[in-house]
């Protein structure tokens, strides 16, 4: 006879938010060609392809940035 041992964890399921580009550069205050200009040197998070051509940052990946520009990393 074979025993399994489950444990019981909770999952914590979270919502993963978007942002336009234009979301994102009104957080960072830049221009478009800025952005993409940092996008393409990979100073900057790419964007993610959701469905045909909508592309949108992850909110976590432009926090992360914004951090990081802050502790001068």
């Amino acid at each position: 006879m074979q025993s399994t041992q489950t444990q019981n964890t909770d999952k914590v399921q979270v919502a993963t938010k978007y942002l336009t580009s234009k979301e994102v550069l009104s957080m960072l205050k830049i221009s478009n060609a800025t952005l993409w200009r940092m996008v393409n040197n990979g100073n900057f998070p790419k964007p993610l392809n959701l469905f045909g051509n909508v592309k949108r940052y992850e909110l976590k990946a432009v926090l992360d940035y914004i951090e990081n520009i802050k502790k001068g990393a």
